[in-house]
């Protein structure tokens, strides 16, 4: 995935469940991950799919890793 795409596609709905699932399924780069998650819609979805608990850790474990990266 582009950053560009991603943008248009966490702000289409209909899009959320095919990037839940490459999130979940480890396809996605913490970077974008990161990056999905800021959205509040997408998050919102993510939330709902994986449980807030999940949702929250995830978020942070893709902050970190970018934080990591940038070091």
């Amino acid at each position: 995935m582009h950053h560009e795409s991603l943008t248009v596609k966490t702000t289409n709905p209909d899009h959320f469940p095919m990037l839940y699932d490459c999130i979940v399924s480890g396809q996605v780069p913490p970077e974008e991950c990161a990056t999905l998650l800021k959205h509040e819609g997408f998050f919102e979805y993510y939330c709902t799919r994986r449980g807030a608990r999940a949702a929250m850790e995830a978020r942070r474990q893709a902050a970190a890793a970018v934080a990591a990266a940038n070091r």
